[in-house]
């Protein structure tokens, strides 16, 4: 029961992120009012926080090991993304940070 309230948290986190993300990079990130950007990227860091704190924790209470091994990669591949990330092709590794969560719940979905 505790497992299958993590995966929805981590489903329902990851679909807003995704979705969050996408309209910061075509709306949000176009105004020229930095207070509403300031606190737009602020309740990002919150959802990507809930996001990966999510991931770690079905990741440990996961039974099978194949699936704790996914999970929790899929826990850091925001970081190792936006590690490798380089401001000139900052939209290419967004996409790519997008498609990786949205892999990651459709995982979760499918074999959750």
């Amino acid at each position: 029961m505790l497992l299958r309230i993590f995966e929805y948290i981590f489903i329902t986190s990851g679909i807003l992120f995704s979705i969050l993300l996408i309209i910061h990079k075509t709306y949000i990130s176009k105004l020229n009012n930095n207070m509403i950007k300031s606190d737009y990227v602020a309740g990002l860091v919150v959802l990507l926080s809930i996001y990966v704190l999510t991931a770690v924790i079905t990741g440990i209470i996961v039974p099978v090991w194949y699936k704790k091994a996914l999970m929790l990669f899929f826990a850091i591949l925001p970081f190792i993304i936006g590690k490798i990330a380089t401001y000139e092709k900052e939209k290419i590794y967004t996409g790519i940070q997008i498609i990786s969560i949205v892999i990651s719940t459709v995982f979760v979905l499918i074999f959750g």
